[in-house]
Parts: C-alpha cells; sequence; structure tokens
C-alpha cells in the first residue's frame, strides 16, 4: 500500500492529510515527500486520520518533520493520531490534538 499526503493551507498553516501506512515499505518515500512539502513552513499540522497503521519507521518520519519545523522556530501538531502513537511516549516530543479543529485552534 502507498502512502499520499495532500496539502491545504488553512490561514498561515500548512495542513498535511496523510492517508495509508506508515511502516518500514513506505516510510523513506513519505518522509522525503513531507518535508519536501514542508519546506520552509513555519506553523505545520499533520492530519493522520486516513492512516491504519503507523510502525517504528513511520515514527520516525513525525518526529524528523516536527524536529525539522521547530529547527526553524516553527510549530508542529498533529491530530487523530492513533493509540500506537499515544502510547509510544511522543505525546511528550509531538503535540497531539484529537480534532483538526483543535489543533488549528492551538496555533
Amino acid at each position: 500500500m502507498t502512502t499520499t499526503i495532500a496539502t491545504r493551507d488553512e490561514g498561515d498553516v500548512l495542513v498535511c492529510s496523510v492517508t495509508g501506512r506508515l511502516d518500514s515499505t513506505t516510510s523513506e518515500a513519505a518522509n522525503v515527500e513531507l518535508l519536501g512539502l514542508i519546506g520552509e513552513r513555519r506553523r505545520v499540522l499533520l492530519n493522520l486520520r486516513g492512516v491504519d497503521y503507523v510502525s517504528s519507521d513511520g515514527l520516525r518520519v513525525l518526529v524528523q518533520a516536527a524536529k525539522h519545523v521547530r529547527a526553524q522556530g516553527g510549530a508542529f501538531k498533529l491530530c487523530h493520531a492513533s493509540n500506537g502513537i499515544r502510547i509510544s511516549g511522543l505525546e511528550r516530543m509531538l503535540d497531539l490534538h484529537a480534532e483538526e479543529a483543535s489543533a488549528l485552534a492551538a496555533f
């Protein structure tokens, strides 16, 4: 299965909606695509509603994207994260929100 990333702007926030799986077979390409889409953007929301599985390789994609945005002095948020992300201990590093609207309001 492939991973797709659709983007749209909500004001000055780049919203990236991910669909598919983030695993060992898709994470490398997803990482390259996501970092390319983010570029120099400083406010990024990653919507994971369409993601049905995230492996440890997929978690690395999320962490690298967060680090990239924060290195530019920006803010990175996630919404609709699976329980696997919540129990991974990454909630301290990743700003998790249940819904897209609450994540957008938190910028």
